[in-house]
């Protein structure tokens, strides 16, 4: 009787390499899902910074002269909600209020997405 030379896989074999896929696959699946979060912070970092400058720039067009303090207010951008924190603070140069802008998702109060500084100028005459 002829011996015949046996073609194929064990099936230890094929367990072993489904093993090593499935390893493969699940390490795949975790980098697409960081990927997605990351990609999903860096947006709603973008939209705070816009935002922070835009109240920056809205202050600065209408030359406005606000009161010392703090204030807080909703805004939504993008379809994405956010808490603006302005705190307007005295200079040395009385001409000058120092402006800081906190931005953080409205429901993350406490994780500040951006911050700015400025000042503003006062034109009254």
């Amino acid at each position: 009787m002829p011996k015949q030379k046996h073609a194929g896989f064990t099936l230890v074999e094929v367990l072993i390499a489904l093993a090593i896929f499935s390893v493969a696959l699940a390490a795949v699946g975790r980098v697409s899902v960081m990927s997605a979060k990351s990609a999903l912070l860096e947006r709603q970092r973008l939209l705070a910074c816009w935002a922070a400058q835009n109240h920056l720039d809205e202050l600065r067009a209408r030359r406005a002269w606000p009161s010392l303090g703090e204030r807080e207010q909703r805004i939504e951008m993008g379809g994405f909600r956010m808490v603006l924190s302005e705190s307007v603070e005295s200079t040395p140069n009385a001409s000058f209020r120092r402006v800081e802008l906190d931005v953080s998702a409205e429901d993350k109060a406490d994780y500040k997405l951006a911050r700015l500084t400025g000042y503003l100028v006062d034109h009254r005459p």
